[in-house]
């Protein structure tokens, strides 16, 4: 019972203080319960969970200060008068994987894979800039998992950036060569890469990227901005099918790309609860380190100036009240090698179905 009290000392001023900013339809329901709190409270805990609860409350005014700070223009863009954005999110993403490549003997080959479509359900909260989300994969409740993908997002009005981790098994399609055609099957090729691109976005008192993309602003005025951009690729492309009395066949293509970008980005607001947005950044290889696994041994990859990467983002919101619901959208594209010896392209999509409300 004295752990209880101690707990209870500890824990609630901070429930109560969430209630009384969230529940102002119900103000005296943190009252009440504060003083229940109390009412089993020693002198010396009551002290302490005084304390607690001040100290909490002047932790929250310097969050909400920052929060709240005006650095933006806000006839273009606003943030939220609720603290709270509760969402509910449908994550759909397929990748793809191409190839073109001619032999020294003249003989031309191709293929085009894809891997299997991935859907997850996320569940996410951000309280003044604050976010958690839990995301539920069906694939893997129901033991149908065959890749593994990991997303970080930050979306600033100023700066932002997406991190995509896949481990993906699931490709299949077929590959043309000397007149042949082939069935490629699942569990063939495999692939794990890890994709980095980063943004610098120059009108950012008035253009706003969370508001296409994490609701945490509102924007009211069409605007747009130059931006620019830095990205790192890391792609291990295996080939499963290679026996050890294979001659010269590829085991594994090994990609390393870093490359800088400039483009422009739009949010058209066509009325006050419609925001459509639109933008684009094509990429320039500025490093690379490519490597072909023949067998045993290692080769530099066919290069061809210039390695070319895209990054496009849309989204359509509709807010109503303290309701939005909407669709947005990334895709990254990139190549490496040359197109009259070996090139490899790298396909990667990403679609959201969002429905939310703020409190």
């Amino acid at each position: 019972m004295k752990n209880f009290k101690k707990s209870i000392v500890l824990v609630v001023p901070m429930f109560l203080f969430a209630l009384e900013l969230s529940a102002q339809d119900v103000p005296q329901l943190s009252q009440r319960t504060d003083s229940l709190i109390r009412s089993h409270l020693t002198p010396r805990q009551d002290s302490i969970y005084n304390k607690r609860k001040e100290q909490i409350h002047q932790q929250h005014i310097k969050l909400e200060k920052h929060y709240r700070a005006p650095n933006v223009d806000t006839t273009y863009i606003q943030r939220p008068k609720e603290r709270l954005v509760l969402r509910v999110i449908d994550n759909m993403s397929v990748a793809a994987i191409s190839a073109r490549m001619t032999t020294q003997d003249g003989l031309k080959g191709k293929f085009e894979t894809e891997g299997d479509f991935r859907n997850t359900i996320t569940f996410g909260a951000n309280y003044l800039g604050i976010g958690l989300a839990v995301a539920l994969n069906p694939a893997k409740i129901f033991g149908k998992r065959t890749s593994t993908e990991f997303n970080i997002n930050k979306y600033g009005n100023t700066f932002g950036f997406d991190v995509v981790y896949l481990n993906n098994k699931s490709y299949s399609g077929e590959m043309k060569y000397g007149g042949e055609k082939y069935d490629i099957e699942r569990g063939m090729l495999s692939n794990k890469s890890l994709t980095v691109d980063g943004y610098y976005v120059f009108n950012g008192k008035k253009f706003s990227f969370p508001a296409a993309f994490s609701q945490t602003y509102k924007q009211v005025k069409s605007a747009g901005s130059l931006m620019l951009g830095v990205s790192y690729n890391r792609s291990n492309l295996t080939n499963h099918t290679v026996s050890d009395d294979t001659e010269e066949e590829i085991r594994k293509i090994s990609t390393h790309q870093f490359a800088v970008g400039v483009g422009y980005g739009y949010n058209w607001v066509p009325t006050r609860r419609w925001l459509i947005h639109g933008s684009a950044m094509p990429f320039f290889g500025v490093f690379r380190h490519n490597r072909l696994y023949i067998q045993d041994r290692k080769e530099k990859m066919p290069y061809r100036f210039p390695e070319m990467q895209w990054v496009g983002r849309v989204a359509v919101i509709y807010n109503v009240k303290r309701y939005f619901f909407g669709v947005n959208a990334v895709f990254n594209y990139f190549n490496s090698g040359d197109e009259k010896q070996l090139l490899i392209e790298n396909f990667k999509s990403r679609t959201r179905l969002i429905f939310g409300i703020r409190l």
